[in-house]
């Protein structure tokens, strides 16, 4: 997240970890003072709620948005808080794993 909105690293590979000998592409970016890396596992935009409906890309690209300029642990926590609100008492499949962290230069 920067000042002049998101931008998503695409590059990639297979699951991490899953592979011992797998491969991944890289991408590179320049951060920038006060710009914001989230890290998260699919489980964050694929979290259920009780109708079936997934958290998804938007809802957390939304809450970025609002949050971006708090501290990373204010934001890691509203974003967990979020995820478990929208799910209630839904099982979940899958980890919901995230990782917050601001450039400051």
């Amino acid at each position: 997240m920067r000042r002049d909105g998101i931008h998503r690293l695409e590059a990639g590979g297979v699951v991490l970890g899953l592979f011992e000998a797998a491969t991944f592409d890289q991408e590179k970016i320049m951060m920038e003072k006060g710009d914001v890396l989230l890290a998260f596992s699919d489980g964050v935009t694929e979290a259920m709620n009780e109708a079936n409906e997934e958290f998804g890309d938007d809802q957390l690209v939304s809450l970025m948005r609002t949050y971006h300029g708090q501290d990373p642990k204010k934001i890691l926590e509203r974003l967990l808080k979020e995820v478990k609100a929208f799910s209630g008492d839904a099982l979940q499949s899958d980890d919901v794993t995230m990782m917050v962290v601001r450039y400051e230069g």
